[in-house]
């Protein structure tokens, strides 16, 4: 989870800047922003899903899936199946 705290702020900046480049889209005027304005505002919400999910639920799934175990144990099912 350490790892998740140094990355945090270039996922924030680069999910904050590439919804911005869609922005404009969403409010253009016209036949062409009524075109675009759904593919837009569905780019956006994306975009903005994707970096909630990359800054809560991958750090957490990384530290469930791949914590540490004492010498002998045994695999799980996602062990083996990562190896």
């Amino acid at each position: 989870l350490n790892s998740a705290g140094e990355i945090s702020f270039t996922i924030l900046s680069m999910t904050l800047s590439l919804a911005a480049v869609f922005i404009p889209l969403a409010f253009m005027p016209g036949l062409l922003g009524r075109i675009f304005r759904e593919f837009a505002i569905t780019i956006i919400v994306a975009i903005l899903a994707s970096g909630l999910v990359s800054l809560t639920l991958t750090p957490l799934m990384c530290s469930r899936i791949l914590k540490e175990r004492g010498a002998g144990h045994r695999k799980t099912w996602t062990e083996r199946f990562v190896a």
